[in-house]
């Protein structure tokens, strides 16, 4: 699935929830399944609804205090975590299963805020499966050394650099060469930060999903 093109946030957008002056974050939310999702703060719906891979607007929050929390229909996920004073983030959120047995996600992700020529990846295992080694290849090329292993469900692996070009990503069962998911040929572009989701299944599947993330705040 290709990454959705969503704009820079505008100083309306980002400006949406009154917060004391220095004490905000600015973040995304991203929903990692199939149900639609709606983004809550402090009780009020101020993003949604979405759908899998797609995200909300800018949101500026009380960084301190950001009573934010996802919303599949009747179930709701509170974020338990704070931010940096001025921190720009992305949470991941994600739900899978049914009734009792159904696990709710909401990661929080820094946003990668290095600069320079290479390409940068990070990957996160949100699907509930694994753990998962992840291979960048030359195309038609052997699986040799893996860029991130062991990632397990709730890892978040730190940005490594990549060389501008076409690569293979294929994700391996850890510490095999037993390819789980080939994600195809995929460019990668100079100076761009990406983010690589392992994400639940589809309703009424049992394939872990995949799709790479690029905006970013503001």
């Amino acid at each position: 699935m290709a990454a959705p093109t969503l704009l820079a946030c505008t100083a309306e957008q980002s400006a949406q929830i009154f917060q004391p002056a220095g004490q905000v974050a600015l973040l995304r939310v991203i929903n990692a399944s199939t149900p639609v999702l709606n983004v809550l703060v402090d009780g009020v719906t101020v993003a949604g609804p979405f759908q899998y891979g797609d995200a909300s607007n800018c949101l500026t929050v009380n960084s301190r205090e950001p009573k934010l929390a996802a919303k599949w229909g009747a179930v709701t996920s509170v974020f338990q975590g704070t931010f940096a004073d001025g921190e720009q983030a992305y949470l991941v959120a994600a739900a899978w299963g049914s009734g009792a047995g159904a696990v709710y996600w909401t990661v929080r992700v820094p946003r990668d805020t290095v600069t320079g020529t290479p390409a940068r990846l990070r990957v996160m295992n949100i699907s509930g499966a694994g753990p998962y080694d992840a291979y960048l290849t030359p195309p038609n090329s052997p699986l040799g050394t893996p860029s991130a292993t062991a990632i397990a469900t709730g890892d978040v692996v730190a940005p490594f650099d990549i060389a501008p070009g076409e690569w293979n990503v294929r994700l391996t069962d850890a510490g095999t060469q037993t390819v789980a998911l080939d994600l195809g040929n995929r460019q990668f572009e100079g100076s761009k930060r990406e983010m690589l989701v392992i994400a639940p299944p589809d309703t009424g599947s049992s394939a872990i999903r995949t799709f790479f993330w690029s905006a970013s705040c503001p």
